[in-house]
């Protein structure tokens, strides 16, 4: 409809025939594996066919390395040399632009926690210390900067976050904001602190009951540079344990971050030892 509203009723016809060769694009994930795995078998067969070619035996033998090198071969696997490495090492020693590391919004964490794009980082505590509170501080400060941030929140609806926020940037009491007992002067306040934000990239996602794949799928569609996932433990998996769900989400995180070149900070509560005698 939308083509041919562009080219006029003329194209009618052919726009129908196109639809009847073409196939959607809804499935196209499909199709790519589809001409992968054909481009691989091609390959294998004209190796195959160089094999029964061969007059020695050293040229079959390093044709069905060759072989074995296509079969062994997967998406995620980059072989580089330590050539390559070195080379990429002085290369990037001698560009004097600045390294793009995350601005945390805290001294002593940028001067400490270098981390560029494409990484997983946990932020781990005791149940109710304030990982959330941290995170979202941390989360608008990037969002500041120009990056487009996405927070993930398996627990917090929004209305519960940007109290957090407010409180925060406003230095409130949250009994306050949360009993709507605000002086005019911090309303003002809290407005210029608003307005400060706006244009900038941040986004509460309230995702309870989502997986890694529902993550990353609006990850991709949002175009997020740094997305924040509150909290790992609730990101629902295949896994039966506790201990083995956390460990699979993560690691789905994890390769998630390298992928996409997307920096993941997922929180997580840890419990501490239990105390000794001396209470420590």
């Amino acid at each position: 409809v939308t083509l041919r509203d562009r080219v006029g009723a003329a194209y009618t016809e052919l726009i129908a025939a196109v639809m009847q060769t073409t196939p959607t694009a809804a499935n196209w994930d499909a199709y790519c594996e589809i001409v992968r795995n054909d481009a691989k078998l091609s390959a294998l067969q004209d190796l195959a066919h160089h094999v029964l070619l061969c007059e020695k035996a050293d040229e079959a033998r390093d044709l069905l390395l060759k072989m074995q090198g296509q079969l062994a071969q997967r998406e995620n696997i980059k072989i580089t040399t330590f050539s390559e490495m070195a080379s990429d090492f002085f290369d990037r020693m001698s560009d004097e632009t600045p390294t793009d590391f995350l601005d945390w919004g805290f001294p002593a964490l940028n001067e400490h926690l270098h981390i560029t794009q494409g990484r997983f980082v946990v932020l781990a505590a005791e149940s109710s210390v304030g990982k959330t509170a941290l995170a979202l501080q941390i989360a608008k400060g990037l969002a500041m900067s120009g990056k487009r941030v996405g927070f993930f929140s398996l627990e917090t609806s929004a209305p519960d976050a940007v109290d957090r926020m407010m409180a925060n940037a406003g230095n409130v009491p949250l009994s306050a904001i949360k009993r709507k007992r605000l002086d005019a002067q911090t309303i003002r306040r809290l407005t210029r602190e608003a307005e400060a934000m706006y244009g900038k990239t941040f986004e509460l996602v309230e995702s309870a009951g989502c997986t890694v794949d529902d993550i990353r799928a609006v990850t991709l569609m949002r175009s997020y540079d740094v997305i924040f996932v509150d909290y790992v433990q609730m990101v629902q998996s295949d896994a039966k344990e506790p201990s083995d769900q956390v460990r699979a989400v993560s690691l789905a995180l994890h390769t998630m971050a390298l992928q996409l070149g997307c920096t993941v900070v997922g929180l997580s509560q840890v419990t501490p030892p239990p105390k000794n005698q001396k209470g420590q």
